[in-house]
C-alpha cells in the first residue's frame, strides 16, 4: 500500500523554507488590564496563520509558552487551537484571554490581560498559510 503526501507542492516548499530561516520573534510590550490589539496579517492574503507565543512577566519572571492557530472564513475568525505550557510551581495566567476577529483587511488577534499584577511582555513567532495555498 502506497502512501500520499498530504501536502501541496507549495505548502512543502513554505515548511521546508521555514525549517531553515530564523524566524526573529516579535515582541509586544502590554499593559496589564488592558486589550492588546495585534494585526497579524492581511486577510484577503492568508486564510490562518499559526504563532508559537511566549507570554513573560519581567519582574517576577513567570511565563507561558503555547502555540495558537487562528484561521477565518473571510468573515470569521476563530482561534482553534491553544496548547500552552507553564512553571507548575507558579501556576498559569487566568487572567490572560485570546481572541481573534478581522478588522477591515486585517487578521486581528486580541490579549486581553486582567488583573495579571505586572505589565507583561508578548513574543511571538508566525507562520501563515496563504490563502492560494489551502
Amino acid at each position: 500500500m502506497r502512501i500520499r503526501n498530504p501536502l501541496n507542492p507549495a505548502r512543502a516548499q513554505v515548511l521546508a523554507e521555514a525549517a531553515f530561516v530564523k524566524i526573529v520573534p516579535t515582541q509586544v510590550v502590554c499593559t496589564d488590564n488592558s486589550t492588546e490589539d495585534i494585526v497579524l496579517a492581511t486577510a484577503s492574503s492568508v486564510r490562518g496563520c499559526t504563532l508559537e507565543y511566549s507570554f513573560l512577566l519581567p519582574i517576577s519572571g513567570k511565563i507561558q509558552t503555547g502555540t495558537l492557530d487562528v484561521i477565518h472564513d473571510g468573515a470569521t475568525a476563530t482561534i482553534i487551537s491553544n496548547l500552552y505550557n507553564y512553571d507548575e510551581s507558579v501556576g498559569e495566567f487566568p487572567g490572560l484571554t485570546f481572541s481573534a476577529s478581522i478588522v477591515g483587511d486585517g487578521l486581528v488577534l486580541s490579549l486581553t490581560m486582567a488583573a495579571i499584577g505586572e505589565d507583561p511582555l508578548f513574543s511571538y513567532k508566525k507562520i501563515d498559510w496563504p490563502a492560494s495555498e489551502l
